[in-house]
């Protein structure tokens, strides 16, 4: 990216390095190569794997937790968990999903207005992983009915 202007540029670097995604290297930069060039399959495999870590966030938060529902990602791994029927601030969310539940996920204020009574929750990992934090996450819910 070229941006002659000094003051854009480090806003534009800032909200960069906000969302983490400008920092590649060389294994990113073969692996994108590799993947996009064969990993048709991989990829196919890859979104189904994902879509079940969406069914499994979607179906076990309408059994076991109703206060928490989940909005289907339409083209991601992340997932917003609207959390507002809990009753509280971003700052309060952030600090029972860490303390109370022991999960780390992205409070939704910091993305903008209307972010306000959301976590953003990561599904691109194991369904075992995903289904623990679920667990964590229903026993901190049950705690505060």
């Amino acid at each position: 990216m070229v941006i002659s202007n000094p003051v854009l540029r480090k806003y534009f670097k800032s909200k960069i390095d906000h969302l983490h995604i400008g920092n590649g290297n060389i294994f990113g930069t073969v692996s994108s190569i590799a993947a996009y060039s064969e990993g048709r399959e991989w990829l196919s495999s890859l979104l189904e794997y994902i879509e079940g870590n969406v069914s499994c966030v979607m179906d076990y938060c309408r059994e076991f937790i109703p206060e928490i529902i989940p909005a289907r990602p339409e083209a991601t791994y992340m997932i917003w968990l609207d959390c507002r029927k809990l009753g509280m601030t971003g700052k309060e969310l952030n600090e029972f999903f860490v303390s109370k539940a022991g999960v780390g996920l992205n409070e939704g204020s910091s993305f903008g207005p209307g972010g306000e009574g959301f976590m953003r929750m990561n599904l691109g990992t194991t369904r075992n992983r995903i289904m623990k934090a679920m667990e964590q996450i229903r026993k901190a819910v049950e705690s505060v009915r």
